[in-house]
This record gives C-alpha cells, structure tokens and sequence, in this order.
C-alpha cells in the first residue's frame, strides 16, 4: 500500500508507492508527505527517494498497483514556497530577531542622544539661571552696602554739623575766663606740642694748656664738651619747668653709640625763648662727656613738668 503523498500544484494527490512517484515524473521539488513526518516537505530531501532523480529506465507499464488508505497528510500550504515550513520559520524568525534587535538598539542610541541632549541642555540652562541670579544677588548687596555706606557718611556729616554747632553756642555762652582755662588745659596736656629748641649744639670745652710766649702760640686741651642753645615756649598760657633732653651720639655708620638724658630745671614762661648756658650762670652750665670716636649726634625734647 502507497504511503506518499503529492501536491501536484492544485491538489493533494495519493498515497503512492515509491514505483508510482516514478511514474508521476515527480521532480525534486515537489512537496511530498508520508505518516511520520510533521509537515511537509521536498522529495530530494527524503533519502530513500534521491535515486528516483538519477536517469532510470521508465518502469515496467505491467506492474500491478494498489493503493491503501493511509492517513490523511495534512493540508499543504502554497506559502512554504516548496521548502520545509519549519525550516523556513527558523530562518525567517532568525533574520526578524536579528534585524528586529538591531533596529532596537539603534532606536535605543537615538533616544538615548535625544534625552541626553535635552537633559544637557536642560542643566546648562539651570546653571546659566543660577549664575544670573548669583550675579542679580551679588548686586543687590552691593547696592545694599553702597546704600549703607552712604547713610552712615551723612549721618557722620550730620553729627559733626551738629557738634560744630553744639560748639558754637557753647562758645557764645562762655565767658572769657572760661575759655582761657579750657586753652589752659589743652595746653598742659601736651608740653612737647608748644616746646622746642633753638640753635642746639655742641661745643668744645677748650683748657688753656700753654700762654703764648715770644716763640709759641696758645695751646689747648679738650675736656668734654658744652650744651648750648635755648629753649621756646609757644603756649598761650600754660608755663613748664624740669624739661628733659636727650642727646645721641652715632658711628660714622649712624650706629647708635650712646643716650644721655639731661634734665634742665629752669621755668619756661609762655611767649619766651630761654637760654640753655649762659657763660655767668653756673646752674645752667651744662658739660657732657661723649663717647671717643662719635661722628654725629642729635638732640630730643623728651619731657617737660607743667609748672
């Protein structure tokens, strides 16, 4: 009994036997089923059939046939194009997968690089704004303490417009006494500020050593030296006394060698210039010793006692 069928291009046709497939001038191409397969598929590939495809003798006319009933194969489809339909999904699957993933991937980078833009975007902007407001916030305190600045420079004007004020009718409601001991005062304050020297120096103190005869001069011996020079007070008012002075010798260098301090005790009146050394007043005969090798020297008001 037959066990194949064909389709011949418009019906399904059988069961054959192998001899009748030669007879059908079946060709390598054409759809074939049998029981046992799951779907259909081609002659040339089913082995037991490869030979009915090499050139053979017709077959013998004579034979006797018969057909048994096998089961029914299942309804061929025209789209399997004579090729096995499961080989053909497998491949047809694989092609869609694989352009399927790439078409995937792609859509996947493009929308990856748009939302990337736009976040991008997004913070350059919001850095921007920050920016701008750092720099609207930056100006406001600037124009705040430029604000304050400038009240606090008119509130001083004001004070001291009120202060000169204040003063001036204080002044219009003092008397003379009361003015004269206010300068008084200011003047006690500060004896250096209304004292000074006049014509400071330093001159040697010359012993006669040997008198001149008919062949020699005069000869001298140097024993210290004199401090000589006045002192002038400019106060209105206020009269000082004990006045210290501070006399520094210098190395050719103008290294600091020595400080002497000498304290004057005479008054000095206001309005007055007072000499140091007068040469017939013993009191005021200042001598000093200064250092051997001095180069220079100078002189200070350092203190004075209001009197």
């Amino acid at each position: 009994m037959g066990k194949y069928f064909i389709y011949d291009g418009q019906n399904q046709i059988g069961p054959f036997e192998k001899s009748e497939l030669i007879e059908k001038q079946i060709k390598p191409e054409t759809p074939i089923w049998y029981e046992g397969l799951s779907d259909w598929t081609t002659a040339d590939k089913l082995p037991e059939l490869v030979d009915l495809f090499v050139v053979k003798p017709p077959p013998f006319k004579g034979a006797n046939t018969t057909i048994e009933e096998k089961k029914s194969p299942p309804r061929f489809n025209k789209e399997n194009k004579q090729l096995s339909s499961t080989d053909v999904n497998k491949k047809t699957r694989n092609k869609l997968n694989s352009k399927t993933l790439i078409i995937l991937l792609i859509s996947c980078l493009v929308i990856g690089s748009i939302i990337f833009w736009f976040i991008y975007q997004n913070n350059i902007k919001e850095k921007e704004l920050a920016e701008i407001q750092q720099v609207a916030d930056q100006n406001a305190i600037d124009a705040s303490k430029k604000a304050d600045e400038i009240k606090e420079k008119d509130q001083e004007i004001q004070n001291k417009n009120d202060l000169i004020l204040q003063q001036k009718q204080q002044e219009e409601q003092k008397t003379p006494q009361d003015i004269r001991n206010e300068l008084l005062i200011k003047e006690q304050q500060s004896p250096i500020n209304y004292l000074s020297i006049v014509d400071g120096r330093l001159e040697e103190n010359k012993l006669l050593s040997r008198s001149p005869d008919f062949f020699h001069h005069s000869e001298y011996r140097i024993e210290g030296y004199y401090l000589k020079g006045s002192i002038k007070n400019i106060a209105t008012i206020a009269s000082f006394k004990d006045l210290v002075l501070s006399i520094s010798f210098f190395t050719p260098s103008n290294t600091l060698m020595e400080e002497k301090k000498v304290t004057i005790y005479k008054i000095f009146k206001p309005h007055s210039l007072t000499p140091i050394y007068v040469p017939n007043d013993v009191a005021f005969n200042i001598k000093l010793d200064p250092p051997n090798g001095f180069d220079s020297w100078s002189i200070k008001l350092k203190d004075a006692t209001v009197n």
